[in-house]
């Protein structure tokens, strides 16, 4: 399986998988398969999630 490096999409788009991932973490998905599931890495999911635990979802929205 081909990877695609997430930095290429444009803002609106890795919001959304930041989004998604956060949902799939919430329902008890591990961080790896989560982050397989989205298509992100194992550390910048780590950074996510504890990005959205100690500020929010405002944390993760694109810097414009």
């Amino acid at each position: 399986m081909e990877k695609i490096d997430a930095r290429h999409h444009n803002p609106a788009t890795q919001y959304e998988l930041r989004k998604q991932y956060i949902r799939l973490r919430k329902k008890g998905m591990s961080n790896q398969m989560a982050a397989e599931t989205v298509g992100i890495s194992k550390n910048r999911a780590s950074t996510i999630w504890q990005l959205y635990l100690k500020n929010g979802i405002d944390s993760i929205k694109p810097k414009l």
